[in-house]
């Protein structure tokens, strides 16, 4: 008896550490860069160029997030190509960036780029399939860009990040180069949720391009507050919101990236993870 009851709980324990090694943290991570201005071409005057911005797991595409490309201009983001299963065209063969075959589902798609304006890239943990991606030692987020009209003028760098249930904060210290400053990025997994089933209420659109969101009220509501993804209180009000009530969330101040819109009643308190976006 006593055996198999330590085999019992020798099984337990592996079986424990398993699911450990395979857990699924969902979450957000919000990537923030400036690219550097190319002038290439005719007069110093063409600043066009083509970007892919993709989720890594050592050589597995996890999402490609944003392309921006069109056949008219160019064909080659050759390493996200490859990633992407796109194909080969051409003699000699090169990747190509245009083909219809490329692994784009739930990305942002797009043409040939001229800003160079800050971005925000917001990854919600989701692999192509729609899966929660697994917990690992090391996801990274890759930018691939390339320029000039007809030059196969191309960088790429490589970000690594921690995707778990611990923050990996890299807001700061990421160094600039060449073709891109201003980098941040922080893995945020999902705040923990006290539910209550009749006290409920829905944040939308979620997105918001605006910074503007709508809270309706399932049932009533004493306070709502507005946090920042690092725990920053944005907001604290005090609310007398009852069923069918809709409460304006003006945003639009504050940067890009994740907020949590917190609804409190007195049955308990249930908090909603919102993206600006805009």
């Amino acid at each position: 008896m006593k055996k198999i009851v330590l085999l019992v709980t020798i099984s337990s324990i592996l079986l424990n550490s398993a699911v450990k090694a395979f857990a699924q943290t969902a979450g957000t991570l919000t990537f923030t860069y400036t690219p550097v201005e190319h002038v290439t071409g005719n007069f110093n005057a063409d600043k066009r160029y083509v970007l892919a911005i993709y989720i890594m797991y050592g050589s597995a595409l996890i999402k490609t997030t944003n392309k921006y490309c069109e056949t008219a201009y160019y064909t080659k983001l050759p390493n996200w190509a490859i990633c992407a299963s796109c194909g080969f065209t051409g003699s000699p063969l090169v990747a190509d960036a245009t083909s219809p075959f490329c692994e784009t589902t739930g990305a942002i798609l797009g043409g040939v780029q001229t800003s160079y304006a800050p971005r925000t890239i917001i990854w919600d943990g989701l692999d192509k399939y729609g899966n929660i991606a697994h917990d690992s030692i090391t996801y990274t987020i890759r930018i691939e860009e390339t320029w000039g009209p007809t030059s196969a003028s191309y960088t790429v760098r490589v970000f690594s990040f921690t995707k778990g249930p611990n923050v990996d904060d890299q807001t700061t210290g990421i160094p600039n180069d060449a073709n891109f400053k201003d980098i941040s990025l922080i893995w945020q997994p999902t705040l923990s949720t006290e539910s209550f089933a009749d006290a409920t209420a829905m944040v939308f659109p979620n997105p918001s391009n605006t910074g503007v969101f709508n809270l309706a009220v399932k049932d009533s509501v004493t306070a709502v507050k507005v946090y920042s993804i690092l725990g920053a209180t944005l907001s604290n009000e005090t609310v007398s919101l009852s069923n069918g009530d809709t409460k304006t969330l003006d945003l639009s101040s504050y940067n890009n990236g994740l907020y949590i819109v917190s609804v409190t009643n007195n049955k308990g308190t249930t908090n909603y993870k919102v993206v600006l976006d805009k």
